[in-house]
């Protein structure tokens, strides 16, 4: 959960890169990250 004036702690731990995101694309407008996640879990 998000804390405002606290750093955000990774979810991925071991890995800087998270293979199970198949592709990343920005928002037409730029605000907003958008991304294709490849989870079965």
């Amino acid at each position: 959960m998000f804390e405002p004036g606290k750093k955000p702690t990774r979810l991925e731990k071991k890995e800087r890169f998270d293979p199970k995101i198949a592709s990343l694309a920005l928002s037409p407008d730029g605000k907003y990250l958008l991304f294709c996640g490849d989870r079965k879990e």
